[in-house]
């Protein structure tokens, strides 16, 4: 193949032909170079192991290199997805045969997706056109880079492979200016955080609810279409979806002291107020009348006495607020019409 390529000038003056004529010809000797290196995986050989790696190598360079010489920029592309598929199996083939050193085993068991995912950022940030090469081939391959490093968080379970992942696709989305690829980022981030539950001996169901609730909420801003006003009936339903889904799961399955339901439905009500965001000031209020409420029965049921207290407290509340009112009638007035405005 190299000779063919590398001598096509005396060649082609020798055998009387064109030197497209000569390059067809290496070019088949790179294909068939390919297909029986691919068969040479059906009778495996430890004796010609290295000689069948070194092999793909230079069958792999041939490809890249040969689109970078090409002037027709779809035929280059051609190449250098070939040249990449080819290096690709190659790689895999020897992840998977050829023995690491004893020093090195924990380094591949645990860490080699991670430097995967990160030099994703190397690829992308190479100046491939600069140095004769479509780019598009190149980039493609820094998407796929970080979720071919995440293929080996399976065999060692290491859930901070999926958070460098993650934040390589946020690097990446940055400089692509691909906003959707933080769609990427939210999953590698939902798959670390339930990773990490999973190691409790109860999964808490809280935690569970609060992934699915925020990964909601944080479509908003990966989402284009939300921004704007003409995405604001859209924020407004995923608000309300998923602050809705955290206090649902907390007032089923966390009602019996009613701690968790309360701290969750204040702290979106003052989230709503101060952003005066209306979705969390929904749910958040909604929360907090069903577990007051159901508070107040349980303690009814349970203890008597405490519903008169509660009762005569609530009482002398009303009175309180009723003779505030006629005393600062005006006053009161006008901050509820500010707040009705600003609700508006």
């Amino acid at each position: 193949m190299y000779s063919y390529r590398l001598a096509s000038p005396w060649l082609s003056h020798f055998l009387h032909l064109r030197q497209r004529s000569v390059h067809i010809i290496a070019h088949l000797h790179w294909l068939l170079g390919t297909i029986f290196l691919g068969i040479s995986l059906f009778y495996p050989v430890t004796i010609n192991q290295w000689v069948g790696l070194a092999s793909g190598m230079v069958l792999t360079q041939y490809a890249i290199n040969e689109g970078r010489k090409v002037i027709n920029p779809i035929e280059g592309e051609i190449w250098v997805y070939l040249g990449l598929l080819e290096g690709g199996a190659v790689a895999t083939y020897a992840a998977l045969t050829v023995p690491s050193p004893p020093y090195l085993d924990y380094f591949f068991d645990h860490w080699v997706g991670a430097v995967i995912a990160l030099f994703a950022i190397v690829v992308y940030s190479l100046p491939w056109q600069q140095w004769g090469w479509p780019k598009r081939p190149w980039h493609i391959l820094a998407f796929a880079l970080p979720l071919i490093g995440v293929l080996t968080h399976f065999s060692n379970r290491n859930f901070v492979i999926l958070l460098v992942a993650a934040i390589c696709y946020a690097v990446l989305s940055r400089m692509s200016q691909k906003p959707r690829l933080l769609y990427l980022s939210l999953l590698l981030v939902n798959g670390s955080m339930i990773d990490w539950l999973k190691t409790f001996d109860q999964f808490p169901l809280i935690g569970f609810a609060s992934i699915l609730g925020i990964s909601i909420l944080s479509i908003i801003w990966i989402e284009p279409t939300c921004q704007g006003e003409e995405g604001r009936q859209l924020r407004h339903f995923l608000r309300l979806l998923g602050t809705g889904i955290i206090c649902l799961v907390s007032l089923l399955f966390y009602h019996s002291t009613g701690i968790l339901p309360g701290i969750i439905s204040i702290t979106l009500i003052f989230l709503g107020l101060s952003l005066q965001i209306r979705g969390f000031l929904f749910n958040g209020t909604g929360t907090f009348v069903i577990n007051g409420f159901y508070q107040l029965v349980i303690l009814s049921v349970t203890y008597p006495l405490l519903k008169w207290i509660i009762g005569l407290l609530v009482g002398l509340l009303f009175i309180w607020i009723a003779a505030s009112f006629e005393n600062r009638r005006t006053q009161l007035s006008s901050l509820i019409r500010h707040w009705i405005q600003t609700f508006d």
